[in-house]
């Protein structure tokens, strides 16, 4: 477990693509269990879908547990991601639905709002890149910033616009390609301390994300 930044009160950590979040019915090692081991005592205050990698903060106590998930209610806590779409968004934009989880299948969709046990789900996107491949076509690197932290958000919402995360198998847009890997990624936490109220920010950037090098950009 890659440690970003760590007190008495906050841990914040690296999740690889592949581990899930929490234990699943595949028994392999999870985050929350690997923070467990560390820390002693923590929750889980946010998930990443097992295929997406990047930044994870956990808490140190039940109090700090409580400020945090406090926060989070309130929408305090900046969440900022990386992924790549097939096909060119507009430069930016603001996606708002209302999104429906099937359990059973482990997906979501989205539906009209009104709709029984759905949840309005927002992000705001800038779009950083486009390029095109011989393979797969015309690629987007875009910039998300997750205000509402809904079951599969990312995916449905673009998928749902024909603007598939590359990669992603489980929700295939008009004009999706294949990869390895999801090209999704967390690249950025900010919250303020559960103790002191001090704003801390963490970026964890990826060096690649196909076809993309990160490191050509200039995010900020």
């Amino acid at each position: 477990m890659k440690i970003v930044y760590e007190d008495k009160d906050v841990l914040v950590v690296e999740k690889p693509q592949g581990v899930p979040s929490q234990q699943d019915k595949t028994g392999d090692k999870d985050m929350l269990s690997l923070a467990t081991e560390y820390v002693g005592e923590t929750t889980l205050l946010h998930r990443l879908d097992r295929p997406v990698g990047g930044i994870m903060l956990f808490p140190k106590s039940q109090i700090a547990s409580a400020k945090l998930n406090e926060q989070l209610r309130l929408k305090e806590i900046s969440k900022v991601y990386l992924a790549v779409v097939c096909g060119v968004p507009e430069p930016k934009g603001e996606l708002k639905d209302y999104l429906l989880k099937n359990g059973r299948l482990n997906t979501s969709k989205v539906v009209q709002k009104g709709t029984p046990n759905s949840k309005e789900s927002v992000l705001y996107y800038e779009t950083i890149s486009t390029s095109c491949t011989e393979k797969y076509g015309k690629l987007s690197l875009v910039k998300i910033n997750l205000i509402t932290g809904r079951h599969h958000q990312i995916r449905v919402q673009f998928s749902d616009r024909n603007f598939s995360i590359f990669g992603d198998t489980k929700y295939k847009g008009s004009n999706r390609g294949t990869g390895k890997d999801l090209a999704l990624f967390s690249y950025q936490i900010g919250f303020k301390h559960p103790t002191t109220s001090e704003y801390l920010e963490f970026k964890l950037t990826p060096s690649n994300i196909y076809p993309f090098n990160i490191d050509s950009f200039k995010l900020y």
